[in-house]
């Protein structure tokens, strides 16, 4: 998953979207999420671009991953750092419940450009 999360960080950087216009973005992360076990409720909040990503294993504590993957205006692209902090919420997502064990924890993993 290293390589694909990598992947999505290098498309966002070299197709950047300003904020509420990341559509490829957030479709690209949504379809991640999914293929690792979320559940994933997209225009969360009423914004477009925005998701939650869920995955329980019952009952315990919950942890919240919050990303950006919105990009400057302009030329600018992302100068920001967002198509990073996108990698890092996903493999801290993926891995977090992916090591989770038995333990009955939970994880919500992240959006909102």
């Amino acid at each position: 998953y290293r390589k694909e999360l990598w992947d999505i960080s290098s498309f966002l950087f070299h197709n950047p979207e300003t904020g509420n216009q990341e559509y490829q973005a957030a479709a690209l992360q949504c379809e991640f999420l999914r293929r690792n076990g979320f559940t994933v409720e997209e225009k969360a909040g009423g914004l477009d671009t925005a998701f939650i990503g869920t995955f329980s294993r019952g009952e315990g504590p919950c942890v919240a991953i919050f990303s950006e993957y919105d990009s400057l205006p302009g030329e600018l692209g992302h100068a920001c750092g967002h198509n990073r902090c996108s990698h890092g919420s996903g493999r801290s997502s993926k891995e977090g419940h992916g090591g989770a064990g038995d333990r009955g924890n939970s994880d919500a993993g992240r959006g909102a450009g």
